[in-house]
């Protein structure tokens, strides 16, 4: 785990979607996403993804439109947001089994231009009143047909420009509370990740994707080369099923709230269970402060060489795009949002690191510096 003073402030970065696309020419048949029943390498989740943004663009979708994500977790969810950046828009995730009233005020509150999702839920967004592209979202990644554009070009995206959007929370009529991140912080945000995180991870993502600090764990892995295994909602209910997901796929990284960590150590006493986490070093918290008790039981089973890193500890949050000065303190106001930290504090890996981390006394191979993409 790195320490703050080890870390300094992010430098200008590229756009998350071209980070990615560097990754692709370097390890093209390396997994990058994985469920139960299917799984994708980075070259076809880059030919997935350039389908959707040429479909997109088709629909004349591009710069500034917001591109809603209707899709369970999946390569297929990864694929459509990858894709709608790829076009130039923001991609606004969203929960399939959202209820009718609540899509539509997220729909609505969101400023959502189309939606990609299956087939088979096409008539979904449609029957809301909203724009639907029913051939967007590709069932199957074997399916896909040879690009008829292999070098498309990809549309330039400002740092001040919208990279995707929280979904709004429903409140009576209408919604509210969606945030806007633009691709300078959605960067800042990975980077952050990494510095917290470094190496080259496998990441069990045991969170929603409609949270931001499970967006920042998606992109830190796939801008790393690394692998994302993703956890259906019946996983999440089973720490047994975890356990299996964490040595099946040798993960290294757990993203999940406070909740189902306490139960997934609850579980571990049982014989056989610990060791099934020995490939862990790090477990990042989210959606509620775990409490002293889970500390001390994560320090018992699993010891400090798995790092903790809570993202629910509140934070001063600078206005967007605000300087941070090297000699402000980040910790002076306990009361206020924690979003800067998912955001990656606009910029200042070292405040998130200072903030974040519960320091374990290994040494990682490539902790120290913000990394470099």
């Amino acid at each position: 785990m790195p320490r703050p003073d080890q870390v300094g402030p992010a430098r200008t970065h590229p756009p998350v979607h071209d980070v990615v696309a560097a990754v692709v020419r370097k390890v093209p048949a390396r997994t990058a996403v994985r469920t139960g029943t299917d799984a994708v390498t980075y070259r076809e989740l880059d030919l997935w993804a350039g389908q959707i943004a040429r479909r997109l663009a088709a629909a004349e979708v591009g710069r500034g439109d917001h591109v809603g994500v209707l899709v369970e977790p999946s390569p297929a969810m990864v694929a459509a947001a990858l894709g709608a950046l790829r076009a130039g828009a923001a991609y606004v995730p969203l929960d399939p089994a959202m209820p009718a009233g609540d899509l539509r005020a997220a729909l609505s509150g969101a400023a959502v231009r189309c939606v990609v999702t299956r087939s088979t839920a096409a008539a979904r967004p449609a029957g809301l009143g909203a724009v639907r592209l029913p051939t967007v979202a590709v069932e199957s990644h074997g399916t896909l047909p040879v690009p008829e554009r292999e070098g498309a070009a990809t549309p330039v995206s400002a740092p001040d420009g919208s990279a995707y959007v929280t979904v709004p929370v429903p409140r009576g009529a209408g919604a509210s509370g969606g945030v806007v991140v633009t691709h300078a912080e959605l960067s800042a945000a990975t980077l952050s990740r990494r510095a917290l995180c470094p190496g080259t991870p496998v990441l069990l993502l045991a969170e929603p994707l409609t949270h931001e600090v499970a967006a920042a764990g998606l992109w830190a892995t796939l801008t790393a080369g690394g692998r994302l295994i993703l956890a259906s909602e019946e996983q999440t209910r089973e720490p047994g099923a975890l356990a299996r997901l964490v040595e099946r796929h040798r993960v290294t990284q757990l993203l999940c709230t406070s909740g189902l960590f306490d139960e997934l150590l609850g579980a571990a006493v049982r014989p056989g269970l610990q060791q099934q986490l020995r490939t862990l070093d790090t477990v990042t918290l989210a959606a509620g402060p775990p409490a002293a008790s889970l500390i001390n039981r994560h320090e018992t089973l699993l010891g400090r060489a798995v790092a903790l890193v809570d993202v629910t500890r509140s934070t001063t949050t600078p206005a967007a795009g605000a300087a941070v000065d090297a000699d402000t303190d980040v910790d002076a106001d306990a009361d206020a949002d924690a979003d800067a930290d998912a955001r990656g504090r606009f910029g200042r890996p070292d405040a998130v690191v200072r903030r974040l981390a519960r320091p374990a006394p290994r040494t990682r191979a490539g902790a120290g510096a913000v990394p470099t993409y």
